[in-house]
C-alpha cells in the first residue's frame, strides 16, 4: 500500500511546480489592434484581413428570430480617411478625428465611405463605437490569398473606371471588365471614362467612337474626355452632379488631372508624365473622400491589379448578355467546352475577330484563366 505524503512533502511539490511555470515561456495568443493600422500603406495588414461569417446553428437562429429587435443606432458620421489608430469623420460642415481603439467592430475594419456612431471621450476626443451596415461599396480579392478581401470604399453611387485610350484608338478590356464585374456586384452603377483623348489622331478617334458604341450597347455608359481642350466634361459632371462616386484605375491614367478639371475648387496633386512611357506618374497614395458637385467624391491609389473571387462559371456569364442569351441553347451541364456547345459554335461561326460577341469570349476567358 501506497504510503500517504505528509503536508510538507505537498507543499514542496507545489512550490517546484510553481517554479517550472515560472521559468517556462508563457503562450499568449496575439491580438490584431486596428490602433496599429495605416491606411496610408497599400499593403495595410486589416486590408488583407478574410471576412469572416460565424458559424450559426439552427438553435441560435430561433432564438434570435424569438427575442425583440433593438432600436437602430444612428450613424450621423461619415468615415473621410483612415490613419493609423484613427480615421477622420465629417458631418455636414463639421471636422473630427476618432481613436479606434482596440474593440472589434462588428462591420470589420473601417473604410472610407462608411457611416459610423461615435462614443465620446474625456477632454473634447471621441472614438468609433458602431459602423453601420454598407449598402455598397468596392472590394477586390487580395493577391495570394484565397478568401482574404480588400475593401476600397463603401456606400457610393457610381464607380468610374477611368482608363487612357491608346495612340490607335484601343482600350486595354481587361482591367474594364474586372472593375465592371467587381462595381455591379457591389451594387454600384459603372462608367467608363476615358482620358486624354486629345493625344488621337482622326482615325484613332474613329476607332475609339467605335468601341464607345459597342461598350453602351453592352450597358456600360462610356465618356471621352481631354482634361486638356474640355472634351467630354460638361456631360460627365452633369451625370456625377450629387452622386458618391469613386474613382478607380491603374497608375499615371489622369485621375486626379480629369478630377481637377472637373471640380477646380479642390485641387489634387499631379505628378508629370514619364519619358519613357508618356504616363503620368503615381501621385495618389491612400483612399480619400471629399465634397464633389453636391455630392462626395473618393479617389483611389492607382490599381496594378484587381483580383475577383473565384465562383461558378454560370455566375461568370450573367455579367456577358450576349453570351448568357447564347448559353441557354447548351445541353444541360453544359461546361463550354465540347464540342457540341451552342456558344462555342456560334462564336465560332463569326466571321469577324472584332464583334462584341467575340470581344464578350475572350473577356470571359482571360478571366477564367486568371
Amino acid at each position: 500500500m501506497k504510503k500517504a505524503k505528509s503536508l510538507e512533502e505537498r507543499k514542496s511539490a507545489a512550490r517546484a511546480s510553481r517554479a517550472r511555470k515560472a521559468q517556462s515561456p508563457r503562450k499568449r495568443r496575439t491580438r490584431r489592434d486596428w490602433r496599429d493600422v495605416d491606411d496610408d500603406s497599400e499593403d495595410a495588414p486589416w486590408e488583407a484581413m478574410e471576412s469572416m461569417r460565424p458559424a450559426s446553428s439552427s438553435t441560435n437562429e430561433g432564438r434570435r428570430d424569438r427575442s425583440p429587435a433593438l432600436p437602430q443606432r444612428p450613424h450621423p458620421w461619415r468615415i473621410v480617411a483612415v490613419h493609423a489608430g484613427r480615421v477622420e469623420i465629417a458631418r455636414e460642415s463639421k471636422r473630427r478625428s476618432a481613436h479606434l481603439g482596440g474593440a472589434r467592430l462588428a462591420a470589420g475594419p473601417p473604410v472610407v465611405g462608411d457611416w459610423v456612431a461615435i462614443e465620446e471621450l474625456p477632454g473634447g476626443e471621441c472614438r468609433l463605437a458602431s459602423l453601420a451596415e454598407r449598402r455598397s461599396g468596392l472590394s477586390r480579392h487580395w493577391p495570394g490569398q484565397r478568401r482574404a478581401t480588400q475593401w476600397l470604399a463603401a456606400n457610393v453611387d457610381l464607380g468610374l473606371i477611368a482608363l487612357p485610350a491608346q495612340e490607335d484608338g484601343s482600350l486595354r478590356l481587361g482591367l474594364i471588365e474586372r472593375l465592371r464585374i467587381a462595381y455591379r456586384e457591389g451594387g454600384i452603377e459603372p462608367l467608363l471614362v476615358v482620358t486624354k483623348i486629345d493625344r488621337l489622331d482622326a482615325a484613332a478617334r474613329e476607332r475609339l467612337a467605335d468601341v464607345q458604341r459597342d461598350l453602351q450597347a453592352a450597358h456600360l455608359p462610356c465618356y471621352l474626355t481631354s482634361a486638356l481642350d474640355g472634351t467630354g466634361l460638361a456631360e460627365l459632371a452633369e451625370r456625377l452632379q450629387g452622386c458618391a462616386v469613386v474613382v478607380a484605375g491603374h497608375s499615371g491614367v489622369g485621375k486626379s488631372t480629369l478630377l481637377n478639371a472637373l471640380d477646380p475648387e479642390f485641387e489634387r496633386d499631379t505628378g508629370g508624365v514619364r519619358i519613357s512611357d508618356d504616363r503620368g506618374r503615381h501621385t495618389t497614395t491612400a483612399s480619400r473622400m471629399t465634397p464633389f458637385r453636391g455630392g462626395w467624391l473618393i479617389d483611389t491609389p492607382g490599381i496594378r491589379s484587381f483580383g475577383l473571387h473565384e465562383r461558378p462559371l454560370e455566375q461568370w456569364l450573367e455579367h456577358f448578355p450576349l453570351l448568357e442569351e447564347l448559353a441557354e441553347d447548351c445541353p444541360k451541364g453544359c461546361r463550354h467546352a465540347q464540342p457540341d456547345c451552342a456558344l462555342r459554335i456560334q462564336v465560332a461561326e463569326e466571321r469577324s475577330a472584332d464583334t462584341p460577341l467575340q470581344r464578350e469570349w475572350r473577356s470571359l476567358q482571360r478571366l477564367l484563366q486568371d
